[in-house]
């Protein structure tokens, strides 16, 4: 049942449980407007100094927190624009990678992952290839990358030789028409791996 008010807003009685609603009225939704954009307004101007203020608590947090021990048993090895530069800019030889897989199985690696795709041959530098999938395949702890060109719900990894495929539990990323290292370093590879994010 409906009854009108004087103020065209309305009662209604909830017969589920004879509660009495009523209608919100515009200066309701009006004030609500308002208050959301002085927020949003004072999150703007202020944006700087909650900015600072993070920034000044971030070192009163990590004293807090007390020093943690490091993992030394990760290492990222990252080549920035300077040493690319001076290894003669991109693509690397892959000579380098090859005596830079040699070195770090020799300083006893567990393992080594590439986030470099070596899907092509380097056609001006074959023996460079041949020397890289040796190296690959005497070290037996490097971990190739791949991608796939397309993301998808399902994978093709029929693609991938048995011994490198593995059951994956999880929220595993997946994908369509992998790209992967030539055929001659593939097989010469411990795992094969994906840089999608």
């Amino acid at each position: 049942m409906i009854n009108r008010t004087p103020n065209d807003g309305y009662v209604r009685v909830d017969s589920r449980n004879d509660r009495i609603m009523t209608r919100p009225r515009i200066s309701h939704y009006l004030a609500g407007v308002l208050i959301a954009s002085v927020a949003f307004g004072l999150t703007l101007i202020f944006s700087d100094a909650f900015r600072s203020m993070d920034e000044g608590l971030l070192p009163l947090k990590y004293r807090v927190r007390g020093e943690v021990q490091i993992d030394s048993s990760i290492v990222i090895l990252y080549l920035d624009n300077d040493a690319i530069a001076a290894l003669g800019d991109l693509p690397l030889k892959r000579s380098y990678y090859a005596l830079l897989f040699d070195v770090l199985h020799q300083l006893g690696a567990k393992a080594v992952g590439v986030d470099i795709a070596f899907t092509d041959h380097d056609d001006t530098h074959a023996d460079y290839d041949q020397l890289l999938t040796s190296v690959v395949q005497r070290s037996g702890n490097v971990v190739l990358g791949s991608y796939f060109r397309s993301h998808t719900s399902d994978t093709n990894e029929s693609v991938l030789p048995d011994r490198l495929k593995y059951p994956v539990a999880g929220d595993f990323q997946k994908g369509r028409n992998i790209e992967l290292p030539f055929t001659e370093l593939l097989a010469s590879a411990i795992a094969i791996g994906h840089t999608n994010l």
